[in-house]
């Protein structure tokens, strides 16, 4: 018998009942980056039209996404004194938490926060872990992303997301998360993440590049495109896959982020850039697609449950 998959493409009734992918603006993640200090709306040059705002100015930003139905929001802390061990980014009234406890004061549950789970705009040498001058030390890095987690969870913050690519980092966010209480917070974790110049604006925004040397040692290898595959599928349990894309210009797009879990592995995020024909009217922001979408293009990740 002959196979007939145009049975489901014949018009558009069934075209559309039978659609993977559906996006709208409650799919969307606006990235907002938190600079310390207060009255400061600050250009940012590698993002044209974006801005670096104060926990008080904050509200220029949120209110027009809200009104254009955009509820969920992805922090970056930018911290006024940068130290070895990036101390800013888990001090319970760092920039990130005056950032989280700003929005939620103002708009209770009408948004939902995300966070940047990293080290590297917090310390002075500009790496995302605990670095000795040569080397990033993955396993002593882990209790302080799990303190930053924690401490982002404890400000109010919806959800976590880790992108400092150390081994082992979701398995210890998640014990600490559960430790202190906040076993309802998931973790978005970056599962595949390329050591790739398209982070470029990006890193000036946030102002977290490496201060020496460069993130290969544990960012992935971009000659490698599916060496790391293992790390980024998930398990073989129950789960809800969902990947994301993200405007780092108003003209392009990047692979952004997948959701993750950890049973014993660690994690990742991606980079490729595609055309789109016109800048969104809220640049730079993720839209949620499903997974087979993009299942040609970067492994599926999930979120954690």
């Amino acid at each position: 018998m002959t196979s007939r998959p145009r049975r489901l493409r014949h018009c558009a009734g069934v075209r559309e009942m039978a659609r993977e992918t559906r996006l709208s603006e409650k799919s969307l993640v606006l990235p907002l980056f938190v600079k310390e200090g207060r009255g400061i709306k600050e250009p940012i040059t590698s993002m044209e039209g974006q801005f670096r705002y104060s926990p008080d100015l904050l509200p220029a930003a949120v209110d027009v996404a809200l009104e254009a139905g955009v509820t969920k929001f992805l922090l970056f802390g930018l911290p006024a004194q940068k130290d070895d061990r990036g101390s800013g980014a888990y001090a319970d009234d760092g920039i990130a938490a005056q950032a989280i406890r700003a929005i939620r004061q103002r708009y209770g549950n009408k948004a939902y926060i995300i966070t940047d789970v990293c080290m590297c705009a917090y310390t002075s040498h500009g790496h995302c872990g605990v670095f000795d001058g040569v080397n990033v030390d993955n396993d002593k890095s882990l209790p302080f992303l799990a303190d930053i987690a924690r401490s982002h969870a404890e400000a109010g913050a919806d959800m976590v997301a880790p992108s400092d690519m150390m081994d082992g980092r979701v398995r210890a966010i998640r014990k600490k998360l559960d430790e202190c209480g906040c076993c309802s917070v998931p973790i978005m974790s970056y599962s595949a993440k390329y050591a790739s110049s398209f982070y470029g604006p990006f890193r000036e925004a946030a102002v977290s590049a490496p201060g020496s040397g460069d993130r290969k040692a544990y960012q992935m290898a971009i000659a490698s495109a599916t060496a790391d595959l293992p790390l980024a599928l998930p398990p073989k349990t129950t789960c809800i896959y969902w990947n994301s894309i993200y405007c780092s210009m108003p003209v392009s797009v990047k692979l952004y982020m997948s959701l993750y879990t950890d049973k014993d592995r660690s994690s990742n995020d991606s980079a490729a850039t595609a055309p789109v024909p016109s800048p969104s009217p809220i640049s730079h922001v993720s839209m949620g697609l499903s997974p087979s979408f993009w299942s040609a293009m970067i492994p599926s990740g999930s979120l954690e449950t």
